[in-house]
């Protein structure tokens, strides 16, 4: 679970009916064929956007250095004061997730540990 300017990003397996994590968590272990994580932003008030985006880093464990891997983009509402997405993640690894609005203003990140069972 990730901070900034308020705006919560968490990883979890899936959300319930009023956008709340469920079983939120950095690490997760996921298939070798693929797994989906979900990605949900709580915005702490309204997002005043039309769409935001995740941008996606793997890190290498041992320097540190990140590696651009994707961009998602999620179509939003003004007045959304949480969204997510679920997202297929295939490879284990360190990822940093940073969180953006239309303007490209960042509103959280987090990092999140992938390990294959």
């Amino acid at each position: 679970i990730s901070f900034c300017q308020a705006q919560q990003l968490f990883f979890c397996e899936q959300t319930d009916s009023l956008g709340r994590p469920l079983n939120a968590s950095d690490t997760f272990f996921i298939d070798k064929n693929g797994s989906y994580i979900t990605l949900l932003v709580d915005v702490n008030g309204k997002l005043f956007s039309d769409y935001a985006e995740f941008i996606i880093y793997t890190v290498n464990a041992a320097t540190g250095e990140e590696n651009y891997d994707n961009t998602i983009r999620v179509d939003a509402a003004y007045n959304w004061t949480y969204f997510w997405k679920q997202i297929v993640f295939y490879n284990s690894g360190i990822y940093h997730v940073i969180v953006v609005d239309d303007s490209k203003k960042k509103l959280c990140e987090g990092k999140l540990t992938l390990l294959v069972h």
